[in-house]
């Protein structure tokens, strides 16, 4: 009888639970913030950028190590450039 009476008052629970969440999960800031078009474009962008930077930072690095790699050479290939030490 008593496991009864505990089975019940759990299952009554679930289901007050169950009927009350939906109402929290609309009070989300983030689930309700995508309903109106300024936030999901605002979303929206934000993905794109997120998305990019990293390309734009590997892509950046790229252009420095070639830049730094042009500039090594042409002082290897023109050491009358370079000062020398006259002895």
């Amino acid at each position: 009888m008593r496991a009864l009476a505990s089975s019940r008052a759990l299952a009554s629970s679930l289901a007050l639970a169950a009927l009350t969440l939906p109402a929290q999960a609309l009070a989300c800031p983030v689930c309700s913030a995508g309903r109106d078009d300024a936030a999901r474009q605002a979303f929206f962008d934000t993905t794109i950028f997120l998305s990019l930077l990293p390309l734009a930072m590997f892509g950046a690095i790229v252009y420095w190590l070639m830049r730094r790699a042009r500039a090594v050479e042409s002082h290897t290939q023109a050491p009358e450039l370079l000062p020398t030490t006259e002895e």
